[in-house]
């Protein structure tokens, strides 16, 4: 594959979408508007229900029960007739009608068991249902206080601790944005790259395409890169801009690694858009087949309901769908602040299902190697490359990298020239194959030595020894730099012990640097 004409195509995929506002527009809604809406709008939560009641009693009780029905649970109440209750439930202009009969004050004084009438508009679903509880609720408790002749709590044999962790005040709000974040992940991937395979087939250029001098690994992967750019940077700007900024929504977890999740995500799902669109021959076909690829997506892997709530066959079944588990380390990491430790398995299984498919999984562990665990066999990696001059404090200049099998299959099978002998990974292999002699670059002997000491340290010493040193030495530079007024960048879940950036104090790097002069 021709990097220079992958990413050539992929700008080119970038200005066709430019000039294609409806796509544009879409968008712009999804990261924005629709985020800002889903938070809003929780249909399991009761807001401004609209109610409407009928006194008849006319008491000091029925007055109370009346005044006890407020925002945000329920809008001011309308105080109808019974005549005008019906028609307005008739109209749907109130989802709930209490009729408050005459005497019940007197009946309820009297010891009798007097019945208030609610009647209730189920088309209204989950507001109905809640609403109704609520209702329950609050005309028990009036009429107790009223028979009482006070107003106190209810002493408990047994006092409960309630600790709401991750979202201590229940805010619906913290839920539906996030989760609307992702849902527009997965979506927009599908969408976008799908509509670019449809836009070169209704304009006529994919046969122009094939007769160039391009391979069609580059036609497909220009779109994979070029519209996961634009779906990544999107998320990064809902999350920061609309979900943090605007709606004051905190992101428990690392943002970075949440990023890390979702490239995998977007690989999978542009490869499922190209797969719909190649089969659509249009783009209303291709919108048919979206819809009965997305809905079971979006519905059955726990982006709109838990997965816990579905029967067991349709748990097991989702374990296939990427973004079931893309969902699971989303929620991990943006809600609850887990770190890699927690959700690798998720990662795992997203790199199984890409492998699935022919794509290979790189891991960047420059300055992993020796300072945290690095299970590359267990997390399914094909190719990793480190640095020497961090955790194996080593010279500079040498990267130990790992190929899987499939990874040094893919390298040998290549067809195509390699654009630079520097980058042709398979003189590399010719190394260890032992059939010829071959010759790809002067080998730094002494940084060879070197490396393969600290290696021999560092084997000595035990991977789970080195681990604590390097978080050891971490706490202590925390601790060192916390004294001195320093604040660390990143938030300290998602620390590296290797990795120290601190914030400067104020004032005190120009007077490092009048100092200098």
């Amino acid at each position: 594959m021709n990097l220079r004409n992958t990413f050539n195509l992929g700008v080119k995929e970038l200005r066709g979408l430019w000039r294609d506002p409806v796509m544009l527009v879409l968008i712009v809604y999804s990261f924005s508007l629709s985020i800002w809406t889903s938070a809003n709008v929780s249909p399991e939560a009761l807001t401004n229900a609209a109610i409407s009641i009928v006194d008849e009693d006319q008491s000091h009780l029925s007055a109370r029960i009346t005044s006890a029905f407020y925002p945000p649970y329920f809008v001011e109440p309308q105080m109808t007739t019974t005549a005008e209750m019906d028609r307005r439930m008739d109209q749907g202009l109130d989802t709930f009608a209490l009729n408050i009969p005459p005497d019940f004050a007197r009946d309820v004084l009297a010891g009798k068991n007097p019945a208030i009438q609610l009647n209730i508009d189920a088309t209204r679903m989950s507001q109905a249902f809640t609403g109704g509880g609520y209702i329950q609720q609050i005309v028990s408790s009036e009429v107790s206080e009223y028979v009482a002749g006070y107003r106190a709590e209810t002493a408990l044999p047994v006092d409960l601790a309630l600790r709401a962790r991750y979202n201590p005040s229940l805010d619906p709000k913290w839920f539906g944005a996030i989760s609307a974040v992702i849902r527009s992940i997965t979506m927009l991937s599908l969408v976008l790259t799908g509509a670019a395979l449809i836009r070169e087939k209704e304009h006529g250029t994919v046969e122009h395409l094939l007769v160039m001098p391009v391979t069609t690994t580059e036609i497909m992967f220009s779109k994979i890169w070029s519209m996961g750019l634009v779906v990544l940077l999107g998320s990064i700007f809902s999350l920061s801009v609309v979900v943090q900024a605007l709606m004051a929504v905190p992101v428990q977890g690392s943002v970075v690694l949440f990023l890390a999740g979702a490239v995998l995500m977007v690989f999978a799902m542009t490869g499922l858009g190209i797969f719909l669109a190649t089969i659509a021959g249009s783009m209303p076909q291709f919108a048919l087949l979206l819809m009965m690829a997305l809905l079971p997506l979006q519905v059955l892997s726990g982006a709109m309901t838990p997965r816990e709530s579905m029967p067991e066959i349709i748990q097991t079944i989702m374990l296939a769908a990427p973004n079931t588990h893309f969902i699971i380390l989303s929620q991990g990491i943006l809600f609850r602040g887990a770190g890699l430790d927690v959700v690798w398995p998720q990662f795992a299984a997203l790199a199984a299902i890409a492998r699935r498919h022919g794509a290979l999984t790189i891991m960047d562990c420059v300055t992993s190697l020796g300072g945290v665990p690095v299970l590359l066999d267990e997390w399914g990696i094909d190719a990793a490359y480190s640095g020497s001059q961090k955790c194996l404090s080593c010279t500079p200049g040498l990267s130990p990298v790992s190929f899987s099998e499939a990874a040094v299959a893919r390298i040998k099978g290549r067809q195509g020239a390699c654009p630079s002998w520097f980058q042709d990974l398979g003189l590399v292999l010719g190394y260890w194959s032992g059939a010829k002699r071959t010759y790809h670059h002067t080998a730094p002997v002494n940084p060879l030595y070197g490396l393969h000491e600290s290696l021999v340290i560092l084997a000595e010493e035990g991977l789970e020894a080195a681990w604590a040193r390097h978080r050891d030495n971490h706490l202590r530079l925390r601790a060192g730099l916390e004294a001195l007024g320093m604040r660390f960048v990143v938030s300290e879940e998602a620390r590296l012990p290797q990795l120290n950036s601190v914030w400067v104090p104020e004032g005190v790097d120009v007077m490092i640097r009048k100092s200098l002069i």
